[in-house]
């Protein structure tokens, strides 16, 4: 079994990927991709739609099955010994109009198990998402289904983070989130990833907003990397190769 002390002895690597093809029928959607993320990193992965993003997500946690490379994620191939460290927000997420749980309720269903499980969640949830800062505290006791477009995303992302996941992936997450609310979980995410070491991989159409905070940008284009570094390389590298047009990913919030 592998363990956090296990982990952070291994070489500096939280995501080593090593040739990466998919394949949907005889066409290649991800094309030979190579890429290692340091822990601790906030690797924002932009490009125009069908470039590959979330097909690049969903093999990292295979989601979809390579048809041929490798992916290793603290070191270990096998996803399922360290699926635990592991949250995830896709892209998007509906709820059953039958399904009148509260937020406070659904998020309680994140948190161990304990004896008293009901009392002794519903202690904590506050006290835990003040930790995340995502402003879901004044949504506890609304039902799911009542939920905005916005609201659920901050609320699944909180999801994900009561899980006190090591390696967090964001499939345009905050698509949908006005321009205050996607500030505080950018902040919330960028405080996590300095105090614990919270590696983040965001897909984004937003690049203004991600370079705010991100790390590291990884361009895709027709399924490969086109270009790598931090934001401000990654966009003068951009502006060169394919204009204004590619990088050009305004705000509609």
């Amino acid at each position: 079994m592998t363990t956090t002390s296990d982990i952070h002895n291994n070489p500096p690597y939280a995501i080593e990927i090593e040739n990466l093809t998919v394949r949907y029928g005889n066409k290649d959607i991800l094309k030979n991709i190579n890429l290692k993320i340091k822990y601790g990193d906030f690797l924002a992965i932009i490009g125009p739609n069908g470039s590959g993003k979330t097909t690049l997500l969903k093999a990292i946690l295979r989601i979809i099955k390579p048809d041929c490379g490798t992916i290793k994620i603290f070191g270990e191939e096998d996803i399922n010994k360290i699926i635990t460290k592991i949250g995830y927000v896709p892209q998007r997420l509906g709820f059953e109009k039958t399904l009148s749980i509260t937020v406070r309720e659904f998020l309680a269903l994140r948190l161990p198990k304990t004896k008293n499980w009901f009392f002794h969640r519903f202690k904590f949830i506050d006290e835990k998402l003040k930790i995340a800062r995502l402003g879901v505290t004044e949504l506890l006791e609304k039902p799911l289904y009542l939920l905005s477009g916005g609201e659920l995303q901050r609320v699944l992302i909180a999801f994900s983070l009561l899980g006190e996941p090591e390696l967090l992936l964001l499939d345009e997450a905050t698509e949908g989130v006005d321009f205050t609310a996607e500030n505080l979980i950018y902040e919330s995410l960028a405080t996590l990833r300095k105090q614990i070491g919270l590696t983040v991989i965001l897909v984004s159409h937003d690049l203004s907003m991600v370079s705010r905070q991100a790390t590291n940008v990884v361009a895709l284009s027709n399924g490969v990397v086109c270009c790598e570094g931090s934001p401000s390389e990654v966009y003068q590298s951009l502006n060169k190769a394919y204009g204004a047009h590619f990088i050009t990913y305004s705000h509609h919030h």
